[in-house]
């Protein structure tokens, strides 16, 4: 999990949480991944999520700041 605070952020996490141990893939390849995959908009927490499907390889999930405040008036109770 991480607080992601704006792209350079994104990018480090991901390639350091799904290719740090991989290095046979192509640079091409992860640029176009961390495109794909990235946030609506930062700030926003990411994890990793289980995975759907046996094609998958990783399941980013992101959490936005909409969402940690309703759960902050949820714990306030």
């Amino acid at each position: 999990m991480e607080l992601l605070l704006n792209e350079a952020v994104y990018d480090v996490w991901v390639r350091a949480t799904c290719f740090a141990d991989d290095d046979l893939i192509d640079e091409a390849d992860i640029v176009d991944y961390v495109f794909d995959n990235r946030p609506k908009r930062y700030p926003c927490v990411a994890y990793l999520g289980p995975v759907q499907s046996p094609t998958e390889s990783f399941n980013i999930q992101f959490i936005y700041p909409e969402q940690i405040t309703e759960w902050a008036k949820r714990f306030s109770l």
